[in-house]
């Protein structure tokens, strides 16, 4: 029986893990997508309008490290966050 628990905990866990991952993929094709299907909208349109701009700037060649770091921020960010 106890074996069975842990094994039920360690599914949990695996799951959670894979839900991360998973939001980390999303932002990394698209900045904010990562928070949106984690269930924090409000900092997905946030993430998506700023790195969305960021890229825009890269375009005149301005800040052209700017973006990368933020959309690598954003992807970070998608990873920790909590499940809402």
């Amino acid at each position: 029986m106890q074996a069975r628990e842990t094994f039920s905990v360690q599914s949990f866990l695996l799951s959670q893990h894979m839900k991360s991952f998973l939001a980390a993929i999303l932002s990394l094709f698209v900045p904010g997508l990562g928070q949106l299907y984690k269930g924090h909208f409000v900092q997905a349109i946030i993430w998506f309008l700023v790195v969305g701009a960021a890229y825009g700037l890269l375009y005149w060649f301005i800040f052209a490290l700017v973006p990368i770091v933020l959309h690598i921020i954003c992807i970070l960010q998608a990873y920790f966050m909590d499940n809402e």
